[in-house]
Order: structure tokens, then sequence, then C-alpha cells
């Protein structure tokens, strides 16, 4: 289970809807990995143990509350959905979480997407949603809103990446934040604004940098960070991984309310100030 899901599972402060976009074999090992540690007896640093009856259930794929469900044929349908929400329904047997997992996001028809919007705004207490996919862009965006993304590449923990230049960019910007102003930070919010067609991928590279800093900081392995190439950077930056996993996640927030058609500007600026606090 990647570095950031275990971060999420020791601090306690989990979400009701994820999103795992990224190759069927990552996304689904990933899933039942997280489902394990949020309903581990006696998780081990942010992990299931393994051992306990709940994780081997789910190791073993006969979980009660563990659901997984699959396309049927080439997409997901309604009735699937219009299933789900009677599954929702009745009462946990033993698990903390009751989890489901939906395998093939990217395959639902419109109507199985609107229909599961309201679910997955209001789910029941202590019900966690995991969609998986291969392209988020086949997803609809009221269903992207209302989910944390998280990115799989083909490498364990490793996230999709952005193209060269764009993170050379990410890097320069961060690491100039600390020596920078107020007026300055809204200059670059002004020109992102006028630039907007590339925010996107701006915004996943600061975020892939964040985060191959918390990882570098805190296993020392090359092997599981993006930017191989900047490694001496990564364990020399400034920041610590503490204050690398806060501005992903201030990242991920302004990701989250851009998907929410917020102000674009508003977004910028306020996501700017906040990461100037962090790495200053």
């Amino acid at each position: 289970m990647i570095l950031q899901l275990q971060q999420t599972v020791k601090s306690g402060l989990l979400g009701h809807a994820y999103l795992f976009l990224g190759p069927k074999d990552k996304t689904m090992e990933n899933a039942l990995s997280f489902a394990q540690a949020v309903n581990c007896i006696s998780p081990v640093d942010g992990r299931g143990c393994q051992v306990c009856l709940s994780c081997r259930k789910i190791s073993h794929g006969n979980h009660p509350d563990v659901i997984i469900t699959d396309p049927e044929g080439t997409s997901f349908k309604i009735e699937q959905g219009r299933e789900l929400q009677k599954k929702l329904s009745y009462k946990h047997y033993e698990a903390k979480y009751k989890v489901l997992i939906l395998r093939g996001a990217d395959l639902m028809t419109v109507a199985a997407a609107n229909s599961m919007l309201k679910i997955l705004e209001e789910p029941p207490e202590q019900t966690m949603f995991i969609l998986t996919g291969e392209n988020g862009d086949n997803i609809l965006p009221t269903v992207l809103s209302r989910c944390q993304v998280i990115k799989f590449g083909p490498e364990e923990g490793e996230a999709v990446e952005g193209s060269e230049v764009e993170i050379e960019q990410a890097i320069d910007l961060v690491q100039n934040l600390p020596q920078g102003d107020y007026c300055e930070l809204l200059k670059i919010s002004e020109s992102w604004e006028k630039n907007r067609e590339n925010v996107k991928k701006f915004l996943e590279a600061i975020l892939i940098w964040f985060r191959d800093v918390a990882v570098a900081k805190l296993t020392n392995k090359p092997a599981l960070v993006e930017n191989k190439n900047k490694w001496d950077m990564l364990l020399n930056s400034p920041l610590t991984a503490d204050a690398a996993l806060l501005a992903a996640q201030e990242v991920e927030r302004s990701q989250k309310l851009l998907g929410q058609n917020a102000n674009l500007r508003l977004v910028l600026d306020v996501m700017f100030i906040r990461l100037y606090r962090i790495c200053g």
C-alpha cells in the first residue's frame, strides 16, 4: 500500500470516497490493502497486520462488509448502482467500516454515475467507497469532485508521469516559494489564470513533487519516487516529511475545488498563500 494511504490510516482522517486511477492490478491491490488497514484490529504503521481475522477474511475475499462490484459486460449499469444502494442499507456485520469497491468506475454509464451521486455525497456512517478505473477522463466531473483522487503508475507508489517541462517548472516554483512574498505569489496566480489550460498539469506536477519529498524523507528509497533523477534535490529539500504531506494535501484540496467549478483565481490565490506558509 502506498505511503499516502498509510499516512491517512495513521492520522485517522479518513475520507468517505476515493478514486484510484491506474493499472487494474495496482488499483485493486491498494484498494484491498486500504480496506484491510481501516478494519484491522491491530494495524502496523498504517497497514493491515495480515494476521487478524478481519485482514485474513479480506485477503481471502470472504469478508461480509467488504463488497466488490465489477461492471456487467462492458459497462457499469444503473441497476448495479441501485443494488449497491440496497446493500448500503444493511447493517455492518463485524467491520469498523463497510467498504464498497467499485472496479471499472470509468465504465459507468451516465445513468449509473448519476445514481451514485447521492450516496457518494451523503453515505451512511462508517462507510467508505473506493472506485477504481484506468481513465479518469471517462468519469463524470460530478463523480470526480466527490472523491479523493489517487493516481498509480506501473511501479509501487509511483504516480503518473507529467512532462519534464512541467516537472521542472513545478520544482522551480516550490524551491522558490520561501524566498517570495505575497505580491509575487499573486503574480504567479495571475499568470496561471492566464494559462488555465495547463493548470491541471501544473497542479499534478507539484503534487507529485511534494509527495516525492515526503517519500524520500520517510523511506530513503529512490525506487519509490517518481522523480528519480532528482533524488538529491528531494532528499536535501528543506521541507520536512510532515510539511511536504501538508502541502500535498493543500494541492489536492485545490484540485477538488476546481473539479467543483470553483473560481480559478480564488482557488489559486488561497493555495499559493497556504503553500507559502507551509514551505516558508
